[in-house]
């Protein structure tokens, strides 16, 4: 029998987790390879017009590999990806691949500050380990530290849509 959210979805199990999780891995990465390019753009913009100079760095990769800002521009980026989609849609775009969507127990989206607990402990996906023992709830980790859930999305039925001139013809 399926563990039920208080909003009558069922809570999603570890292998649906699995899939998101594989799929926004995927977007994440590409989001902080169009940030790093951004910023390697950028840097090679300001060196070319001499207002920085990259030091002893041979380029300006290795001069922002240099630069404890990068590093976390890209971890800003990263999180940024995961905290705008949980607390504006509840999903991210892998989750509504696997109409998955995370929520607070009462059915509300997540808030900021709920999201950056659910990111934090979220433990590079090894969290969601725990709703494999956890068979009465099917949370997570970071479902208990961030006070949400999980829950599958019914399946929308498919709608027809009919070329109207076509049918005038």
């Amino acid at each position: 029998m399926a563990v039920l959210s208080s909003n009558g979805y069922p809570r999603a199990g570890f292998f649906r987790r699995l899939g998101a999780f594989v799929y926004d891995l995927l977007l994440s990465l590409a989001l902080v390879m169009l940030a790093g390019a951004i910023a390697v753009g950028i840097t090679a913009l300001l060196h070319s017009m001499n207002l920085i100079s990259l030091g002893d760095a041979v380029d300006v990769a290795a001069y922002l590999d240099s630069q404890a800002w990068y590093a976390f521009y890209l971890l800003g980026c990263f999180c940024a990806f995961y905290v705008w989609f949980w607390h504006k849609a509840g999903q991210t775009l892998g989750m509504k691949a696997w109409r998955l969507r995370v929520q607070q127990l009462d059915g509300h989206n997540l808030t900021v500050t709920q999201c950056l607990v659910r990111l934090t402990t979220a433990t590079v996906g090894l969290g969601n380990l725990l709703v494999i023992f956890d068979r009465g709830n099917l949370r997570a980790f970071q479902d208990y530290m961030s006070d949400s859930e999980m829950v599958v999305l019914p399946v929308r039925p498919k709608t027809n849509v009919v070329n109207n001139s076509a049918t005038e013809k």
